[in-house]
């Protein structure tokens, strides 16, 4: 996709892979398999953390789409097909990246990854 700015971007990896792809694999992780969602959320986040240890050199672009913002905006998407005369339906939601990574930096939390060290 080409976007206008980077708040395009932005919007779309929270919004699209984030709360709605990798927030579904979440919900289902937790009823299938009884793995909790904060502990999920943790190994996206030491995931994030690896990459940008593996490719410093996207550390600028990373912090441009402020992915560890406390919120941000979501789309509607089933108000959205339902009124279709509706022109905005987006809210503001909590980023479960922030609060997990910063539970992580307070407790010194090791998830399988080397969190106490960063």
């Amino acid at each position: 996709f080409e976007m206008d700015g980077i708040e395009c971007l932005q919007e779309m990896v929270l919004d699209a892979l984030f709360l709605f792809n990798l927030g579904e694999l979440a919900f289902v992780l937790a009823d299938e398999y009884g793995l909790k969602e904060e502990h999920f959320w943790m190994m996206v986040v030491e995931e994030i953390e690896d990459h940008l240890r593996i490719y410093p050199h996207l550390k600028g672009r990373f912090e441009n789409i402020q992915l560890y913002a406390p919120t941000f905006y979501a789309e509607q998407l089933t108000k959205r097909r339902l009124y279709m005369d509706v022109e905005s339906l987006v809210h503001e939601v909590p980023n479960p990246l922030y609060r997990v990574r910063k539970l992580m930096k307070q407790k010194s939390i090791v998830t399988g990854g080397n969190y106490a060290n960063r």
